[in-house]
């Protein structure tokens, strides 16, 4: 048995940048950096909810890859702040 993980990784952040390079994501280019955190959360609730409505296991998988990139979105923002405290009133990633 080979350990896959590094392929899975790739192919998920392979397919995560194909989305992220579609023509209606492209127009909308960086916006998301001037977004708030409680915007972005807000954002990730809405593609949780889209990814509920979907109804195919490739409109959900689609709606993955939509979460996953908000959550990178998070993840860099949250990055940056670094050891500085965060005000968000917006409660747990775990909802």
């Amino acid at each position: 048995m080979t350990y896959e993980a590094p392929l899975l990784i790739e192919e998920f952040a392979e397919a995560m940048e194909a989305v992220l390079y579609e023509p209606k994501n492209v127009l909308k280019g960086d916006k998301w950096k001037e977004m708030g955190l409680f915007e972005l959360f807000e954002k990730l609730d809405e593609e949780k909810l889209e990814f509920d409505k979907a109804v195919t296991a490739e409109d959900k998988a689609r709606e993955v890859l939509d979460i996953a990139n908000v959550y990178a979105m998070l993840w860099k923002r949250l990055k940056a702040y670094g050891s500085k405290q965060v005000g968000c009133q917006y409660g747990s990633l775990s909802h």
